[in-house]
């Protein structure tokens, strides 16, 4: 059975209880290695604001104090998502990096600079649905355009779902 950790790179949901790349990363049954990583570019036109770096700061606070409550601790780094994983996976020998996919465009072109990296490794990703109803790009009007009103979006999202 492989013993090498397993990263889990956390963006902003900053949760233990069904976080999907927590869980994913939980039944490989390995070490799991949690890190927060403050990148800029993956904000892209919208960067955090006074406000929004206080409830940072605060919900990262939060979050190591119950993660070492389950014997981890969380692990803050701020570059470039795919140099700072890249390093922390030569410092762990992780196997895997498990974390929950973004729908803003510079977050996805962050992703997929940290994939082409992790592949480079050798390292498996463990990619999860991130926190949307519906994947972006798979609910669109009859013209294969995205929503833009969200009532018509909403009649036919409920047409999808079940009861």
């Amino acid at each position: 059975m492989e013993s090498r950790p397993t990263i889990v790179w956390l963006h902003r949901d900053l949760r233990l209880v069904d976080q999907p790349a927590l869980l994913a990363a939980g039944r490989r049954g390995t070490p799991i290695v949690p890190v927060y990583i403050d990148c800029p570019q993956a904000e892209g036109d919208w960067p955090l604001g006074a406000a929004s770096r206080w409830w940072l700061h605060h919900s990262l606070s939060c979050l190591d104090l119950s993660l070492k409550k389950r014997g981890l601790r969380l692990v803050l780094r701020r570059g470039p998502a795919a140099e700072v994983l890249a390093d922390l996976v030569r410092q762990t020998n992780a196997s895997h990096v498990a974390f929950c996919r973004r729908g803003e465009p510079a977050a996805r072109s962050c992703e997929q600079a940290v994939l082409s990296r992790l592949a480079e490794l050798g390292v498996r990703p463990i990619v999860c649905a991130g926190n949307w109803l519906v994947e972006p790009g798979t609910l669109v009007t009859p013209g294969g355009q995205p929503y833009r009103v969200f009532t018509p979006f909403y009649k036919a999202w409920r047409s999808r779902v079940p009861g």
